[in-house]
């Protein structure tokens, strides 16, 4: 296990090398002496703890630095320390974000340590916390879900990559399979549930002269934890040779490809013979929802219940007409297509009251198995699942007399108007038939209108 990176701001050297004392052999401690010598070497997320002085050269500087640093990362554990332990300063150190207040005419080595240890385990769990609440939120699954053969052995290989280290995974899949899910899910099988998980782009890797050394690189950014790099088949070799020797060093994050594949099976781009030379490499295949088409019932159920948890939709389950519809459905849009057909059809079913979803419910091509380009018939499920909210939200309107926001916000069961805001005012701007087939909402919720 690596060993806990602390960081010290104080401009008192004894101090200093009392704490050095203090914490040698546990933890990793790098030292600031003044404001400037902090802002040079502080990264976000690199730090599992901070110590900051509250006064240096000038009155409450470390609170001026702490409010910086949470601009940055708002998880960052801290604790704050003065030599005047009076209880406005213990009570203005707590209040702007620290964990927890030292008083330096109190200290002693084994106090520290105690404190060190517990404020980093605490910022640890907030860390899993915060992950566990944004999977909840995003009604992500954690592990792959399904019973299929197909999906069990992609499960199985993310499981061996997550338990070896020294094997670089690359997962590939169409579009929509969930390759971002099965990284995540291996960023917590790794055990880096309360370390960074940043998404990147191969183009962020070009240009390699500066990439390191950039404060807000997504590399910095997931220092110890997880960097899921999105097109490996864009990674030039200069710049993938220089992305591995800094993932050999000490506090490097994991390092996982994801890599689209075409619906022939194959990924598209050249073979990264560079990448070979480089690291052992592990794929996983993430395959096409056609191909477990036995897992439909499962995925379909576990997105109405995610869409009942946000409470926005009173429809308890699928009839057996409409999950008939989705086994038989080609899903050219994978996992993401299905998830939107049943946010769309929870939609439809709660605009009239509906306890279950019905065909009638689905988006149109679904219901009849229509292919795409049958009379006409769009396949673009962000318009059906627009639809679908702004029908619900224009009925609210018309029934119940609504003028206002705040109003229609309280009547559909949203408890953030901005969140119901945004949705509304994007689907008018990006369909601007369905603005005028929904004038009452546009009128609304048109970008650039006022409540």
């Amino acid at each position: 296990m690596l060993a806990s990176q602390v960081m010290i701001l104080e401009d008192d050297s004894e101090f200093r090398l009392r704490a050095r004392e203090a914490l040698a052999g546990s933890h990793d401690l790098v030292e600031a002496s003044t404001e400037q010598e902090f802002r040079a070497k502080y990264r976000a997320f690199q730090f599992d703890l901070l110590l900051l002085d509250m006064r240096l050269r000038r009155d409450r500087e470390g609170l001026d630095v702490l409010r910086e640093v949470f601009a940055q990362d708002e998880l960052q554990p801290v604790i704050m320390m003065s030599a005047y332990g009076d209880t406005e300063s213990a009570i203005e150190a707590v209040g702007a974000g620290a964990m927890m207040f030292l008083h330096k005419r109190e200290f002693t080595p084994a106090l520290l340590g105690r404190m060190v240890e517990a404020v980093i385990e605490q910022g640890r769990l907030r860390r899993q916390v915060r992950s566990l609440r944004q999977m909840a939120w995003a009604g992500e699954p954690d592990v792959l879900l399904g019973r299929s053969p197909a999906i069990r052995e992609a499960a199985e290989a993310l499981c061996e990559s997550a338990a070896n280290p020294d094997i670089t995974p690359i997962i590939t899949g169409e579009r929509g399979t969930g390759a971002t899910l099965a990284a995540r899910i291996l960023h917590r099988q790794a055990g880096r549930l309360d370390l960074p998980f940043v998404e990147t782009d191969a183009a962020r890797l070009r240009e390699t002269q500066t990439f390191f050394t950039d404060r807000l690189s997504p590399w910095v950014q997931a220092c110890g934890g997880t960097l899921a790099i999105d097109g490996l088949n864009r990674i030039q070799p200069e710049a993938g040779r220089s992305l591995f020797e800094h993932q050999r060093s000490e506090r490097a994050p994991g390092v996982v490809f994801l890599q689209e594949e075409a619906s022939t099976g194959r990924s598209t781009g050249p073979a990264l013979s560079w990448l070979r030379e480089e690291t052992a490499t592990a794929r996983v295949r993430l395959p096409p929802l056609r191909e477990r088409r036995e897992d439909v019932p499962l995925l379909a159920a576990h997105f109405l219940q995610a869409q009942r948890a946000g409470g926005h939709t009173p429809a308890r389950s699928i009839g057996a007409a409409a999950l008939e519809r989705l086994e038989a459905y080609g899903w050219p849009g994978n996992v993401r297509e299905l998830r939107n057909a049943v946010e769309y059809g929870s939609l439809q079913a709660a605009a009239v009251d509906a306890l279950e979803i019905a065909p009638v419910h689905l988006p149109t091509g679904i219901a009849t198995g229509r292919q795409k380009g049958e009379e006409g018939e769009s396949w673009d499920y962000r318009l059906h699942l627009a639809r679908a909210e702004l029908s619900l939200a224009d009925r609210a309107v018309r029934e119940r007399g609504i003028t206002l926001k705040t109003e229609l916000v309280k009547a559909l069961g949203y408890s953030d108007r901005f969140t119901l805001g945004r949705r509304l005012a994007k689907a008018v701007a990006d369909y601007p038939e369905l603005g005028r087939e929904f004038s009452s909402i546009a009128d609304l919720f048109a970008r650039g209108r006022r409540k």
